[in-house]
């Protein structure tokens, strides 16, 4: 739904479904039927309103022109090493429940809890349980 706004720009697609069958009936050339139905979508645009689409099965095969940035729906941590057109870390802060908390709208009342700890020391169960008892 967040493609129809983008207009006639390049839209990149993670191309993340990839099965076995898939793979033996379609090759690199083709289309699988997934990217065929998005295709079929965005055509029913006007060319001026249509994204430019492309699909990826990683991070680093999105290719980027010369001074651009992308604009992400959910900001992830695969994609922090791209330039972004807004700061990954205040645009996950604004999608957040501590960020709708503080943000002034009205919301039941919160308790917030400010972690110390980083998503690779979340799998330590121990650290976890001394954060969480803190």
């Amino acid at each position: 739904a967040f493609a129809f706004m983008a207009g006639k720009m390049p839209l990149v697609i993670f191309d993340l479904n990839k099965d076995a069958e898939e793979f033996r009936v379609f090759n690199s050339e083709s289309r699988r039927p997934h990217q065929a139905d998005a295709y079929d979508v965005f055509d029913q645009l006007t060319p001026l309103q249509r994204p430019e689409l492309t699909f990826v099965e990683k991070p680093s095969d999105i290719k980027l022109g010369q001074d651009s940035r992308v604009a992400v729906i959910c900001p992830m941590d695969c994609l922090l090493l791209l330039p972004h057109l807004v700061d990954p870390e205040s645009h996950y802060e604004a999608l957040s429940k501590r960020g709708l908390a503080l943000s002034g709208l009205p919301t039941p009342d919160s308790e917030i809890v400010d972690t110390v700890l980083g998503p690779a020391q979340i799998p330590d169960h121990e650290l976890v349980d001394s954060e969480s008892n803190a």
